[in-house]
């Protein structure tokens, strides 16, 4: 995170200081031409997103842990179908598993009810 944000504020400032110098006659005057650079940036700003920025919609944190760990492409992310724990914890919380059963060292879970009983050992 704090290398992102970096990132933006650094090419904010960069930004809004090259602006006023493309605009004017001083600088380079190009007036409203400075629209093609900004779609330029524009476009490879969505180049980029959808290459690298992925569909996490409807996904839980331990879901997003697994796909990040099976390296797919961004454009993968919304149909790959995750069967570690952390889609089962989503179905749990979600109330979607009403039988499925997580044992954890020591309680366990059962679905959308609301008890909890010892393992037994």
């Amino acid at each position: 995170m704090g290398y992102g944000t970096s990132v933006d504020v650094v090419s904010a400032f960069v930004f809004t200081f090259c602006l006023p110098y493309l605009l004017k006659k001083p600088g380079a005057g190009l007036g409203p031409k400075v629209g093609w650079i900004i779609a330029g940036d524009s476009l490879f700003a969505f180049i980029f997103a959808v290459f690298y920025v992925p569909e996490l919609a409807g996904r839980s944190l331990e879901e997003m842990d697994e796909l990040f760990e099976l390296n797919l492409w961004a454009w993968q992310f919304k149909g790959a179908q995750t069967e570690g724990v952390g889609h089962r914890i989503a179905q749990l919380e979600a109330g979607r598993a009403a039988d499925l059963k997580i044992e954890i060292d020591g309680p366990t879970m059962k679905g959308d009810q609301q008890w909890i009983e010892q393992k037994e050992t």
